[in-house]
C-alpha cells in the first residue's frame, strides 16, 4: 500500500540565508511522479536563478530540481525543498507515508531471439550489483546490467545460466535451455549468364550468396577473379570457358559454362532523324570501333565520328553518304548513302500584324498568323525597340501619330512590316471631389470628370503634399486650399492644375480616463496612479465596486478581505465625460480555500493559469477541453473569442472544495499579423527593461519599429532600453509585413532611473563545485575588477572561473573603477555551492510516428551516452536519438558516461491500417518481375496475374504471361499481427512473340507530366524521343516530360533494340489533362536600409513582372527589383503587374 499526503506551505529559511528586504514575491511547489518502485519529487518554480536544497526531518539529503525515493523501503517522514536565489528564498513541504516491500528477485530468465543464432536474455526487476552469464557454449560474460545479447556459432541446444552477485539477490542462480537453429548455407556453384550486348556478359552464382562462402572464378582453366559476380567486358570472337568454385564451412561445389562469341560481319546503313525545320541528325546503323567516317551532304564533305547533325537552308532532296576509314571493323572502306527530303519551314516568317483597344485603355498588337515557335520577334515604336514578345501590349501612348514596326527572324527566314496609327487626346479631370474622413479635420480628395484616375501632385495651404490619384489630409481649423497638379500620366493632361477651398471647423475637446495599479508591500494596500488625458478643467471621481470614494487626482485604498474588486475612474470636463474601470484581485489575506484564478499571457492565444494555494486542480477552458494539473497549467486557444475558464480544487484545508471561474479574451490572434511584447524589468539594474517580442504574423517579411514616447528608437526584432529619469513612458511596437500593419503599446512607470555606475554580478554553474563570475555595467565595460570570496580567495578580471573545495554558502563581492564613476562601483551576492555527483535523474521518450520514438536526456544533450533499446540493439550517441520499434514491450535504458543506467518500460502499440506498394519491371519477352512492399512487420502477400494462372504467395515473384495483351494484376497484402488487409491493382501491357517488338511504357505523375520507358534499348546508341508537341530529345531509355498544355499526343522513340540487334521505332498515344495556371500576383517590399526599397512579387503567370512607381512614374522589371526613395516624399503607390495572352493582373500597395 502506497499513500501520499501532499500539503504545501511557505516559510522563510532564516537559518540558511538572511533575507533581502527587497525580495520579490516568489513560490516553489513540489510535484511527484512514480516510476515503478521509485518516487521522483520535482521542484516547480518560475525563478530561473533558483538553487534547490532537499531536507528530510531537517537533515539535508540532496540538491537539484529533483530527488528520488525507493518505495521498497518503509517511509513516514516530512520532506521539504528550499528554493534559493539572490532575490527569492522560499520552500514547500510534503509528508511521505508508505508501507514498503518489493519483490526484487526474479524467478526466470527472459529469452528473446533477434535472429536464428542471436538471443537477448535478461532477468527483469533483479536487484544485484553485477551478473555472471554462462551461455553453455564455453563462453561467459559479466555485466552490470540485468540483460545481454549472445551469438551462437553452431546449431544445437544450450544450457544458459546467470549468477547474481551483490544486492538483494546475491547468490541467486537461474538457468534455462535455448535452441540455436539456423538453416545451413547452400554451396550451389551453378552459373547464371546475362548478355549485356556488344559481346559483354554478366556472370553470377545461382545459389545462395553469403559472407560465409568464398568464390573463385576461372577462365579457360586460369584464375580470373575472387569476386561474387563478374563482368567480362567486350570479348573478341572465340570460345570461352568460365568456371566457379564455391567453398563453405560444411560444403563445396564446382561448375562451368561456355560462351561462344561470333564475328558479326558488316551490315552498314544510315539512320536520319528530322529534329526541326531543316535540322537533321544522321548516324551509322552499326558501330565501327576505332574508325573515322567521311561524310558527304550534297556537295559538302567532312570527317567526323559515327554520327553528325546538319542544318539545311533550302527545301529539296539531298543525298547523304558515309565512308568508313581505318579502325578494326570489317566495314572499313564501305560506303553507304541515303536520300532525304528537306522542308526548312520558310513560311513561319510573316511580320504583318493587327491591333485593337483593350478595356483598360491599352493597345494590343498581334501577328496575323499568330505566335510561331522557333522564330524571334522584335517590336519598335517610333524607332525605339520596346519588346521581344510575340504580342505587344502598350499602355499610355501619347496622343498623335506613331509608327509601329515588327521584325520576325527564323532559322532560315526574315520579314519586317510597319504601319502608322493615330492616338486621340484623352479627356482631362474637371473638378476636385471633397469627402469627409473618419475623424474631425480628416478629408479625402479625388479628381472627377474626364480621366478621373489620373495621377497628380497634391498640396495644401498648410504645407502638406502627396502624389497619387486620391489624397488624404488632416487639416487645421479655418479656410484651407487644396490643389492638384496632374503629372506622370504620359498624356495630354500632364500639366493641368485644379484647386478647391474648404472651411475646416474647430474640433470638440476630448478626454480619456486611465490609471495604473501599484501594489505595495503592505497587505491589501493598493495605490492607483492617474494617467488620464483631458482638455479643459477636469473633475476626478473614484469608485470601488460602484461606491464613490473620492475626488483626488490620484487614489489609494486599504482592502481588508480577499476578493475581486472593480476600480473605476470618471473624468469630467465641460466638454466630455470618460470612464475607465479595472478589476483587481486581493489575495493577501490567509483563508482556508483559494479564491481566484490568476492568468498570464505567454503569447496572443497561449495563457498560463494557476490557482494560488491549490495543489491538484480540475480545469475546464470553455473550448471543449478539460484537464487535471498539479500547479500552473498552460493552455493554447484555437480561435478568437471570450472563453470562461473554471477551476475546481479540494484539499485538507478546503474539504468541501471550491469552484472558481474567470474570463479570457482572445482577440486578433489569428489575423495576418499581431504586434505584441512583454515588459520585463532587468533584475538588479534599476531603470533598465527588456521587452521580449512575442508578435505573430503570416506571410511577408516582418519589420519591427520600436518607439518611446512617440520617438523611433530602433528597427530591430528585440529591444532593451535604459530610462535615465523617473517617470511614466509609453513604449510602442509597430509591426509591418507588406500585407499587414499592427501597433501595440504598453505604459511603463519608472520609479528608479538607470544608474550608470551600477555593477551587476552574473554567476554561471559550469559543473560540480565550479562556477563562472561575470561583472557588467549598463554602459561600457567595467575595468580593474577585483573579486573577494568569503573563503578568503581574491580574483582579478571582468570574468573569472573558480572551483570550490567543498559545499557550503559563500559571499561573493566585486569592486571596480569605471570612467564617469569617481567612487567606483561594488556589489555582493550569496551563492550556495553543492559539490554533487553530476548524473541525470531520467530521460524523455517522445513518439514521432508509428513505432518511431525520440529519446534524449535533459541537461545532458552534449554528453556521451549508450542507449539499449530492449530489442537486442544498443547505440552510442550525443544528444537525442531516433529508434524504430516493432509492436511489443521494451525495457529502454541509457547510461551516461560515469553514471549508473536509467531505464523505462516502453509499450509500442500496433500501427493500425495496412498499406502495400506494388511495382513491376520487364525481364524478357513475356516475362515480368513483380515486387510488393507492405508496412506491417509481418506482411504476407498473394498475387493474381489476371491470366487464369494460380495465385502466387511471394512478395517478389517472376511471371511469364501466355501472350501479348493487357492484364489486370492484383497484389494482396495482410497482417495477422495488426489484423488488417489491403490490395493494389494495376494494368500491365505485355508484348510477346520473340521478335524485335518492345513495349513503350508510360505513367502520368502529375497534371502535365508523364514518365516514359522503352525496354531493350541499347544506351550506347542515341535514343531519340519525339513527344508529339514539336519537342525532340536525345535522352536515356527512361525519361520524364512535362507538356506545356493539355491534349492528346503521339509519342515515338527511335532506339537500337538489343534483342534483335537492329534499330526500331515504337509509338504510343497519350492524353494529358493539363494544369490550370491561376491568374494571380502577390507583391510586397522590404527595407534593407534607410532609403532603398527591395520590391518582391510572386506570380505563376508566365510573363515578366513589371513595376510602376507612383512617386515619379518610372517602371522597373523583375523580382526582386530595387528602388531608391526620393529625399522628400510623403505617400505614393507602387504596383506590380504581369500579362500574357491568358491573364493580366496587378497588385498594389502604398508606401
Amino acid at each position: 500500500m502506497k499513500k501520499h499526503y501532499l500539503m504545501g506551505y511557505l516559510a522563510i529559511l532564516m537559518s540558511l540565508l538572511t533575507l533581502n528586504s527587497n525580495a520579490q514575491t516568489c513560490s516553489v511547489d513540489i510535484a511527484w511522479q512514480e516510476f515503478g518502485d521509485l518516487l521522483v519529487l520535482s521542484a516547480i518554480t518560475d525563478d530561473s536563478d533558483a538553487t534547490f536544497l532537499w531536507y528530510q526531518e531537517s537533515e539535508l539529503i540532496g540538491t537539484g530540481p529533483e530527488i528520488t525515493f525507493d518505495m521498497c523501503e518503509p517511509m513516514d517522514s516530512h520532506v521539504c525543498v528550499a528554493s534559493l536565489s539572490p532575490d527569492c528564498q522560499t520552500e514547500d513541504c510534503t509528508d511521505l507515508i508508505w508501507d514498503g516491500g518489493c519483490n526484487t528477485c526474479p524467478e526466470i530468465i527472459d529469452v528473446s531471439w533477434n535472429s536464428c543464432d542471436s538471443v537477448y536474455v535478461s532477468v527483469e526487476d533483479a536487484n544485484a550489483e553485477y551478473y555472471i552469464w554462462d551461455f553453455g557454449d564455453g563462453l561467459t560474460e559479466t555485466t552490470t546490467w540485468h540483460g545481454t545479447t549472445h551469438h551462437y556459432d553452431y546449431n544445437g541446444f544450450y544450457t544458459l545460466c546467470v549468477n547474481m552477485v551483490g544486492g538483494a539477490c546475491d547468490g541467486l542462480e537461474l538457468c534455462t535451455v535455448v535452441n540455436s537453429d539456423c538453416e545451413p548455407v547452400n554451396c550451389n556453384s551453378e552459373i547464371g549468364v546475362n548478355d549485356l550486348g556488344y559481346d559483354d556478359y554478366f556472370l553470377y552464382p545461382l545459389g545462395d550468396v553469403s559472407d560465409e562462402l568464398t568464390y573463385t572464378w576461372l577462365l579457360n582453366g586460369t584464375f580470373y577473379s575472387s569476386a561474387t559476380t563478374i563482368y567480362t567486358g567486350a570479348l573478341d570472337p572465340g570460345v570461352y570457358e568460365f568456371c566457379l568454385h564455391v567453398i563453405g564451412l560444411e560444403c563445396e561445389s564446382f561448375s562451368c559454362t561456355t560462351l561462344v562469341v561470333d564475328d558479326p560481319g558488316c551490315e552498314l546503313g544510315i539512320v536520319a532523324t528530322n529534329l526541326t525545320c531543316g535540322y537533321f541528325y544522321f548516324e551509322l546503323s552499326q558501330q565501327v570501333p576505332g574508325a573515322q567516317v567521311e561524310w558527304w551532304v550534297g556537295d559538302e564533305s567532312f570527317t567526323a565520328g559515327e554520327f553528325i547533325s546538319y542544318l539545311f537552308y533550302e527545301d529539296g532532296i539531298y543525298d547523304v553518304c558515309a565512308t568508313v576509314v581505318g579502325g578494326q571493323s570489317e566495314c572499313e572502306f564501305n560506303t553507304v548513302c541515303l536520300a532525304v527530303e528537306v522542308d526548312v519551314c520558310i513560311d513561319n516568317c510573316t511580320a504583318e500584324f493587327y491591333w485593337g483597344n483593350q478595356n483598360d485603355g491599352a493597345i494590343l498588337f498581334t501577328p496575323e498568323i499568330g505566335c510561331v515557335d522557333d522564330v524571334y520577334y522584335a517590336w519598335w515604336v517610333d524607332g525605339v525597340y520596346v519588346s521581344d514578345y510575340c504580342e505587344l501590349l502598350f499602355y499610355d501612348m501619347l496622343p498623335g501619330e506613331h509608327t509601329i514596326c515588327l521584325s520576325v527572324e527564323g532559322q532560315n527566314c526574315y520579314d519586317e512590316w510597319c504601319t502608322d496609327i493615330w492616338i486621340d487626346d484623352v479627356p482631362c479631370p474637371e473638378w476636385i471631389q471633397v469627402d469627409e474622413g473618419n475623424e474631425c479635420g480628416n478629408y479625402l480628395f479625388s479628381l472627377v470628370g474626364g480621366n478621373d484616375l489620373a495621377f497628380a501632385e497634391w498640396w495644401t495651404s498648410d504645407g502638406q503634399s502627396f502624389f497619387g490619384n486620391v489624397a488624404e489630409f488632416q487639416l487645421e481649423p479655418g479656410i484651407q486650399w487644396v490643389c492638384a497638379y496632374v503629372a506622370g500620366n504620359g498624356n495630354n493632361c500632364d500639366g493641368f492644375e485644379l484647386c478647391e477651398s474648404i472651411e475646416v471647423p474647430e474640433c470638440p475637446s476630448e478626454c480619456e480616463a486611465s490609471f495604473d495599479v501599484i501594489y505595495t508591500e503592505t497587505d491589501g494596500y493598493v495605490e492607483f496612479d492617474n494617467t488620464s488625458s483631458w482638455t479643459g478643467v477636469p473633475i476626478f471621481c473614484w469608485y470601488v465596486n460602484d461606491v464613490f470614494y473620492g475626488l483626488n487626482e490620484d487614489f489609494s485604498f486599504q482592502f481588508t478581505t480577499n476578493g475581486v474588486y472593480e476600480i473605476c475612474l470618471q473624468v469630467l470636463t465641460p466638454d466630455c465625460e470618460s470612464w475607465y474601470c479595472f478589476e483587481i484581485v486581493i489575495d493577501a489575506f490567509i483563508e482556508n480555500c483559494p479564491e481566484n484564478i490568476v492568468k498570464s499571457y505567454v503569447d496572443c492565444n497561449t495563457v498560463v493559469f494557476a490557482v494560488p494555494g491549490a495543489e491538484w486542480v480540475s480545469w475546464t477552458f470553455g473550448d471543449g477541453s478539460q484537464e487535471w494539473a498539479n500547479g500552473p497549467i498552460t493552455h493554447t486557444f484555437g480561435w478568437d473569442d471570450t472563453f470562461t475558464v473554471c477551476a475546481w480544487t479540494i484539499s485538507d484545508e478546503c474539504p468541501n472544495g471550491v469552484s472558481l471561474c474567470t474570463e479570457v479574451d482572445i482577440e486578433g490572434c489569428f489575423e495576418d499579423c499581431l504586434a505584441l511584447f512583454e515588459v520585463d524589468p532587468v533584475a538588479g539594474n534599476p531603470g533598465t527593461y527588456d521587452f521580449p517580442n512575442i508578435s505573430t504574423y503570416t506571410g511577408g517579411t516582418p519589420v519591427y519599429c520600436w518607439y518611446v514616447n512617440g520617438e523611433l528608437i530602433v528597427i530591430s526584432e528585440e529591444f532593451s532600453y535604459s530610462f535615465m529619469e523617473p517617470g511614466t513612458y509609453e513604449v510602442c511596437l509597430l509591426l509591418t509585413t507588406g500585407d499587414c500593419e499592427s501597433w501595440y503599446c504598453e505604459t511603463v512607470v519608472v520609479e528608479e532611473a538607470c544608474d550608470p555606475c551600477h555593477l551587476d554580478i552574473e554567476i554561471n554553474e559550469l559543473g560540480s563545485c565550479q562556477y563562472e563570475f561575470i561583472a557588467s555595467m549598463p554602459f561600457g565595460t567595467p575595468t580593474n575588477v577585483t573579486w573577494m570570496l568569503s573563503n578568503g580567495v581574491i580574483l582579478e578580471g571582468e570574468s573569472v572561473t573558480y572551483s570550490f573545495d567543498e559545499s557550503g554558502s559563500y559571499l561573493v563581492c566585486a569592486t571596480t573603477s569605471a570612467e564617469g564613476c569617481p567612487d567606483g562601483a561594488s556589489a555582493c551576492t550569496t551563492i550556495d555551492v553543492d559539490c554533487y555527483n553530476y548524473c541525470p535523474d531520467g530521460f524523455v521518450c517522445d513518439p514521432l510516428d508509428c513505432g518511431v520514438y525520440s529519446f534524449w536526456v535533459p541537461g545532458f544533450e552534449d554528453a556521451t551516452a549508450m542507449w539499449e533499446f530492449g530489442d537486442g540493439n544498443s547505440y552510442w550517441s550525443f544528444g537525442n536519438i531516433l529508434w524504430d520499434f516493432a509492436p511489443g514491450t521494451y525495457e529502454v535504458c541509457v547510461t551516461v558516461v560515469g553514471c549508473d543506467p536509467i531505464c523505462q518500460t516502453l509499450v509500442v502499440e500496433p500501427c493500425g491500417d495496412c498499406f502495400v506498394n506494388a511495382t513491376y519491371t520487364y525481364q524478357s519477352d513475356c516475362t515480368l518481375s513483380f515486387f510488393a512492399l507492405g508496412n506491417a512487420p509481418d506482411s504476407e502477400y498473394m498475387w493474381d496475374f489476371g491470366d487464369g494462372s494460380d495465385f502466387v504467395y511471394d512478395n517478389d515473384p517472376t511471371h511469364e504471361f501466355p501472350g501479348t495483351g493487357s492484364y489486370l494484376v492484383t497484389a494482396y497484402m495482410w497482417s495477422n499481427e495488426w489484423g488488417c488487409e489491403t490490395a493494389q491493382t494495376m494494368w500491365v501491357t505485355v508484348s510477346c512473340g520473340g521478335g524485335c517488338e518492345s513495349v513503350l511504357q508510360y505513367f502520368p505523375y502529375s497534371c502535365d507530366g508523364i514518365s516514359f520507358y522503352i525496354e531493350n534499348a541499347d544506351p550506347q546508341y542515341s535514343i531519340i524521343w519525339d513527344f508529339g508537341d514539336g519537342t525532340i530529345w536525345d535522352e536515356y531509355d527512361a525519361i520524364e516530360y512535362e507538356y506545356p498544355s493539355g491534349g492528346t499526343y503521339t509519342v515515338c522513340v527511335d532506339y537500337f533494340n538489343t534483342v534483335c540487334q537492329e534499330f526500331d521505332t515504337q509509338c504510343v498515344e497519350v492524353t494529358v489533362d493539363g494544369c490550370e495556371v491561376p491568374c494571380e500576383i502577390t507583391a510586397w517590399y522590404n527595407l534593407p536600409d534607410n532609403n532603398v526599397l527591395e520590391l518582391i512579387a510572386e506570380s505563376p503567370v508566365d510573363a515578366e513582372i513589371i513595376w510602376y512607381i507612383g512617386a515619379d512614374g518610372s517602371t522597373l522589371t523583375g523580382s526582386p527589383a530595387y528602388y531608391t526613395l526620393p529625399e522628400d516624399f510623403s505617400m505614393f503607390e507602387i504596383c506590380a503587374f504581369v500579362q500574357n495572352e491568358d491573364c493580366g493582373i496587378e497588385d498594389c500597395f502604398t508606401i
